[in-house]
Parts: C-alpha cells; structure tokens; sequence
C-alpha cells in the first residue's frame, strides 16, 4: 500500500480504484478484508491477527528482533505474558528457549515455533 498511488479494490460486487489512503479512510478497505481472526487497524494502517492464545511465554529481549519474535508468537498463537514459565530469549545471533527446566538454542524463528510446537504445555 505504501509504494502504490492507486489501488483496485473489488469486494464481490463493486470495483473501487483509488489512493489507498482513500480507500482506508473511506473504510472500503476494512470492509474488503474484513475476516475472522483479521482486522485492519485504520489509526496504524496495518493488519492485526485476532488469534486466541492458548499458551503463552515469557519473551525476553527488545529491538527489532524481539518485535518480529513477538508477531511470529502471535502469528502461531502463543502470547506473550511476563508471568509464564516459558521463557524466549532473543540472542543477537539466535533465540534461547527454556522449557521444563531446559534451555534449547534455535537459529531462525521457524525451528522456535517448531520447538515450542512440540512441546505445547502451556
């Protein structure tokens, strides 16, 4: 959306074409997307995944690292909360899963979600 000047928007019945900021403010864009679990977000201009987390883990870290771990975890289902007895580490080369009373290193975000997958007590 933000390297495009026009949009067609088609949302089963009617082709709308405009700028996408028209679009969003119009609300045509949410109304087009709209699904179970999605929502766009007007104020931010993104999409938000409305998933309920049936687990959670502690994240430690912070940067852009931590951020797009945090989107994967919601992404998967998994929420964050300071209190749980899971922990993720974000390393600057890798990220430290601690689960029942053992650390396993993992190197990209996909073998993390596959590790916390495996072992799915909350």
């Amino acid at each position: 959306m933000r390297c495009a000047d026009r949009l067609l928007l088609f949302d089963g019945e009617t082709l709308r074409v405009g700028a996408p900021e028209d679009l969003v403010r119009s609300g045509h864009f949410a109304r087009v997307f709209l699904g179970e679990g999605v929502t766009f977000e007007i104020d931010a201009g993104h999409f938000e995944l409305n998933r309920v987390s049936h687990r959670a883990v502690r994240l430690i870290g912070a940067g852009p690292r931590a951020h797009w771990t945090r989107r994967a975890l919601e992404r998967a289902g998994i929420g964050v909360d300071a209190k749980a007895a899971s922990s993720v580490t974000v390393e600057s080369d890798s990220w430290s899963l601690n689960a029942d009373g053992r650390t396993v290193r993992l190197y990209c975000l996909h073998d993390l979600l596959v590790a916390l997958a495996a072992n799915a007590a909350p």
